[in-house]
Parts: structure tokens; C-alpha cells; sequence
């Protein structure tokens, strides 16, 4: 939805705001309503995170890949926090065991799987919109 919103936003002069929010099919006062937020600490996070990556990249003159850049980033940034658990890690165990495998008796008379779809004659007659 945010690049809805923001492609709206970029375009606010351009275009009546109703016409693009029912083009980008989301409602008036939804945009509205995203417009008044204030940025969130991700956001806020992301933003900073991208300036010290640009300031690595450019210390470097423009040499540095992303796993210098990487490299780089905790001696610079203020916060270290992986949003994602990273290949050094350790991997966090299970906190729940897996389920136990089940079992159903296998009969030619009780089907083991149940369809909601109607009988097939019927069927055909919605398909074709008789």
C-alpha cells in the first residue's frame, strides 16, 4: 500500500487525488490517513542506516561492495541491529516440537479428502452462466 500512497503523493499536482486513489484502488481516506502518520521507527532506522551506508561507500571513493560496506557498518553505525538473523549466527533452536505424523485409515468407501465444490453437472452450468 505505501507505494501506492507515495506514487499518489508524487503525482498530487499532476492528477485530481480521487481519480488516482480509485485508479490505485485504495480509498481517499486511506491516503488521507497515511499522510497524517508520523514515520515509523523502522523508517526512521532505514533512513539512517542508508546515510551511513552512502558515507562508507563514498569514504571509499565508490570502491567499496556490499560486504565491505557490511564489514564497515558496525565500527560506523550508532545501532547494530540485524533485522534478520545473519549466516554467522547461530541458529535459534525449535521452541516447539514437530507434530506428530498422523494417520488415516485408507477405505475405498470413506473418501479421505472432502471437496466443497458442487456436483459436476452443476458445476459445468455456472461455468458456462446458464
Amino acid at each position: 500500500m505505501t507505494a501506492r500512497y507515495e506514487l499518489i503523493r508524487h503525482e498530487e499536482g499532476n492528477y485530481p487525488i480521487a481519480w488516482m486513489c480509485e485508479w490505485a484502488q485504495v480509498s481517499k481516506s486511506g491516503y488521507y490517513n497515511w499522510l497524517s502518520r508520523p514515520e515509523s521507527a523502522t523508517a526512521i532506522r532505514r533512513r539512517e542506516l542508508a546515510g551511513h551506508i552512502e558515507k562508507v561507500f563514498d569514504e571509499s571513493d565508490g570502491t567499496y561492495g556490499y560486504r565491505r560496506i557490511a564489514a564497515a557498518l558496525p565500527s560506523t553505525s550508532p545501532t547494530n541491529e540485524p533485522s534478520t538473523p545473519s549466516a554467522t549466527s547461530p541458529a535459534s533452536p525449535r521452541t516447539r516440537p514437530a507434530p506428530a505424523p498422523t494417520t488415516t485409515p485408507s477405505s475405498p468407501t470413506t473418501p479421505t479428502t472432502k471437496t466443497n465444490y458442487p456436483p459436476w453437472p452443476f458445476r459445468m452450468r455456472l461455468m458456462r452462466g446458464c
